[in-house]
């Protein structure tokens, strides 16, 4: 089964919550409110973001990355 976890940070002037699809089951975030403070890994992980602007339903720039140590390259 499929998880997506969330994490939210701040961007500009409008929050943003960004959903991970993690493809290959491996890896998880853990966060603390609007910082990232550890990625568990292993090797490459293929992730699916999805963009939410503030608590609205409405999902757009759907990205897929590949990347290894953690998300710093995606949210600058």
């Amino acid at each position: 089964m499929t998880m997506f976890i969330y994490l939210q940070y701040h961007l500009k002037q409008n929050e943003k919550i960004i959903f991970i699809k993690n493809l290959d089951k491996i890896g998880y975030i853990l966060y603390t409110n609007l910082k990232i403070t550890q990625i568990l890994y292993n090797d490459y992980i293929n992730f699916t973001l999805f963009y939410q602007i503030s608590k609205k339903n409405y999902y757009f720039d759907v990205i897929q990355r590949n990347f290894k140590k953690n998300l710093q390259n995606i949210l600058t």
